[in-house]
This record gives structure tokens, C-alpha cells and sequence, in this order.
């Protein structure tokens, strides 16, 4: 991540990135239909959701989002 990513990150606690993936808004929306049933409106987080859901771990293992994370 950039130094502005990173100062975001530290502030806010999320950081909001292009990652420039192919197919992007098509996973959203699985994302979003696999993840509905266990979402509350009382909860913004599904904790660890890459263990149970295949779209989520695509997110997760996509090129652009390990490489932000190496150190």
C-alpha cells in the first residue's frame, strides 16, 4: 500500500483500493448473495469469511489484494 493508503488505514481503520480486478462487480454481488444470511444489521463484519465463502476467498486471494498485503 501507498503511504496515503497506509495513513488511512491507521485513521480509519479501512482503506478503500482499486484493485483493477476483472469481474469485480460480478463477485460483489456473489459476495453479497453468499454472505446475506449471515449478515446483521447489527453487524457490519462476517468474521473470517474466506473459510466458508468461495467468493469471498477469491477477493482474499486475488493478486491485487495479497500484493497490498506483503510487508
Amino acid at each position: 500500500m501507498s503511504a496515503e493508503d497506509t495513513a488511512q488505514f491507521a485513521q480509519d481503520g479501512y482503506v478503500v483500493l482499486d484493485l483493477g480486478m476483472p469481474g469485480f462487480e460480478a463477485l460483489a454481488q456473489d459476495i453479497r448473495a453468499d454472505l446475506a444470511p449471515r449478515y446483521t444489521r447489527s453487524s457490519r463484519r462476517v468474521h473470517d469469511a474466506w473459510y466458508e465463502s468461495e467468493p469471498v476467498r477469491k477477493l482474499a486471494c486475488a493478486p491485487g489484494v495479497l500484493r497490498r498485503l506483503e510487508l
